[in-house]
């Protein structure tokens, strides 16, 4: 089942990759959509930053409609990992951990 996403999930994915980039002093006066899928992924012109930003609405229904699998259930524990704790995820992706990790990145005050 191919994942795509509505305009507004765009626009939402768009305007959070930017304000993720403006936390860590990037300028994206001219974000660029890339790919419009599962994931957001934005180019945040001018800087040369590509962002990945999940479409949560898409991922949400796949994940009711049992077309995807995540966690346990599909042999792929989940470790989260506030965006404060970049260091201990990265450590944790080159240790070889099993699983998926997730940094939360989410804009503080937004409604995801």
């Amino acid at each position: 089942m191919p994942l795509t996403t509505s305009a507004a999930a765009t626009r939402e994915a768009t305007a959070a990759a930017v304000a993720v980039a403006a936390r860590f002093g990037l300028t994206a006066g001219e974000p660029e959509i890339m790919a419009d899928g599962a994931n957001i992924i934005v180019h945040l012109h001018p800087a040369p930053v590509v962002a990945k930003v999940a479409a949560i609405e898409d991922v949400s229904s796949a994940l009711l409609d049992g077309a995807l699998r995540v966690g346990e259930a599909a042999g792929l524990p989940l470790h989260r990992f506030p965006l404060a704790d970049i260091r201990a995820a990265h450590v944790a992706v080159e240790s070889g951990l099993t699983g998926k990790v997730l940094v939360d990145v989410s804009v503080p005050g937004s409604r995801r």
